[in-house]
């Protein structure tokens, strides 16, 4: 905890850290939203769909895209 506390809060001087996880939250829940839907796919074809879809969204901002 002692070691923790010196980088705890970051996102207080830095604009570019968000202060929640809402975020990325949304972002993990949209992905879920979407291999539900696509509940056919093989192991492969879902991990290949995860990097596809993370990478589709790394362009510019990667929380502020719509979905």
């Amino acid at each position: 905890m002692k070691r923790a506390l010196l980088n705890m809060f970051n996102y207080l001087s830095s604009p570019k850290i968000p202060s929640t996880t809402n975020g990325i939250e949304g972002f993990f829940s949209h992905l879920k939203n979407h291999l539900d839907i696509d509940r056919g796919l093989t192991l492969k074809h879902r991990i290949d769909f995860i990097k596809w879809y993370i990478f589709s969204r790394m362009k510019g901002d990667f929380f502020s895209h719509n979905v």
